[in-house]
């Protein structure tokens, strides 16, 4: 009856995961080996805390789960011991990892580039505004000096 129980546990675990793997594609992101190989842990792990698995449920789990104790000794049991990532596979995942890493930076980068220019732009703009309302002001004045002086003239003819 244990190893039915951890069978259909693990059935369970691979569909979800699958249903990840499909969503996270959807969406237009990726999932790596090691990446679905941390859900289906984390899955497991949520599976037999209580409280782990309720914030997995109300989606506010943070962090991934590690089964601890009994729970590692039985996937043994079920024949899913905890995966184990080849050397070629974590240099890959590393690697891609890194080129991520690096494609984020040239963007932050080009992003900020942007974000200076925007406000040199708009440091521009200001002070051409100051200067255009320091015109404007002057132009009333000379507008109101030209009513008086007419003003004044008309009052003497």
């Amino acid at each position: 009856k244990l190893r039915e129980a951890l069978a259909a546990e693990a059935e369970a675990v691979d569909q979800l995961v699958e249903t990840a793997a499909a969503t996270l594609a959807e969406a237009g992101h990726g999932a790596s080996e090691a990446i679905l190989r941390r859900v289906a842990t984390t899955l497991r792990a949520a599976a037999v805390d209580e409280e782990a698995g309720a914030a997995l449920s109300k989606g506010v789990l943070t962090e991934d789960l590690e089964p601890r104790g009994v729970e590692t000794l039985m996937e043994g049991f079920a024949g899913r011991g905890p995966a184990r990532a080849r050397p070629q596979d974590r240099r890959r995942e590393r690697e891609r990892e890194r080129k991520r890493e690096q494609e984020l930076r040239r963007e932050l980068d080009a992003r900020g580039r942007e974000l200076e220019t925007a406000e040199k732009t708009a440091e521009a703009s200001s002070r051409e505004t100051a200067a255009l309302e320091k015109a404007v002001q002057k132009a009333r004045l000379a507008v109101e000096q030209a009513e008086a002086r007419l003003n004044a003239a008309r009052s003497r003819a």
